[in-house]
């Protein structure tokens, strides 16, 4: 993937290889579909060939790009951009076992230019309205285990493991109590990891032992969110093995849900000497998470220790 565009320094036309510091994500596969979103953020939409969805941030002028990519319970197929109002919105055909059988959906990406109101499930549907415990209507759903999200309070999660496990039956769900703001879906991670420490200046130290005992995460509108020195070592076991979630919860009536959070976030995590002194960051709930700046606080050996 190549950027492409006049420049007039170069007396013609200039194009850069955009794919180029993450040659992982491509090695050993093929871009079937593209698509561009231009607002509310530019993103180019790609379908791998494995059915995994990548999407590639892409500001021009800033010279900055990077490639996340977009995993679901099951396969992205054919994908297209669609402007709605005063946004673009990403169309997928996604192909899933729903209750033994394979189907396949059109989903809509949802906003989240609001971080409040936004809801961060896949394949989910939402009721607002008088206040009811039961939620039918979720036929798509039939016999997953679905994450549940209420007035703003995460209700159930499977991730989870001192969650409440809701699935779904004869299309429909039922709470220990009613609620006015409800969606289901199926829940997803998402992980932020940081490359090797190093110094800009001087001597090098990306050969250091280092240890990370404390990290500060300057967010926008956050939510949950877990942090530690690595990825947890199996998903399916623990997803939140060795990684420490900040208290966020300051003066909110204990009735009401977490507020969201902007500013900085200061963490003591769980420390171990190694190289790199990366840190792991990890939002399993389906609440919002907006990383600005990462600081890890670190100590390092000495050359020769």
């Amino acid at each position: 993937v190549r950027s492409f565009g006049a420049e007039v320094q170069a007396d013609g036309y200039r194009g850069s290889d955009l794919t180029m510091f993450s040659s992982h994500l491509f090695d050993g596969y093929t871009i079937e579909a593209l698509a561009f979103q231009r607002v509310p953020n530019p993103i180019v939409w790609a379908r791998r060939s494995d059915g995994k969805l990548l999407g590639m941030t892409y500001l021009r002028d800033q010279e900055i790009w990077g490639w996340p990519q977009h995993d679901t319970d099951g396969d992205f197929g054919s994908i297209c951009v669609i402007p709605e109002g005063t946004e673009d919105h990403l169309y997928a055909v996604v192909e899933r076992e729903i209750d033994g059988v394979t189907k396949k959906f059109i989903e809509r990406a949802g906003s989240r230019v609001n971080a409040s109101t936004a809801v961060f499930l896949d394949c989910y549907l939402s009721y607002s309205g008088v206040p009811v415990s039961s939620v039918g209507n979720l036929w798509h759903l039939e016999g997953q285990s679905v994450a549940i999200i209420a007035d703003g309070f995460v209700i159930a999660n499977p991730l989870r493991e001192d969650s409440t496990v809701y699935t779904v039956v004869n299309g429909s769900i039922t709470l220990p109590k009613a609620y006015s703001e409800i969606s289901v879906g199926l829940p997803y991670m998402s992980d932020v990891e940081t490359l090797d420490v190093d110094s800009a200046q001087g001597e090098s130290i990306a050969d250091r032992k280092m240890l990370v005992h404390k990290v500060t995460l300057k967010v926008e509108k956050t939510r949950g969110i877990f942090v530690g020195p690595a990825a947890p070592s199996d998903d399916d076991v623990d997803p939140i093995e060795h990684l420490d979630e900040p208290k966020l919860r300051m003066d909110e009536a204990y009735d009401s849900p977490v507020a969201l959070k902007t500013g900085d976030i200061d963490l003591i995590i769980a420390s171990r000497w190694s190289k790199g002194g990366r840190v792991f960051i990890r939002q399993i709930d389906p609440l919002p998470m907006a990383i600005l700046a990462v600081t890890p606080h670190l100590t390092y050996a000495r050359a020769g220790g």
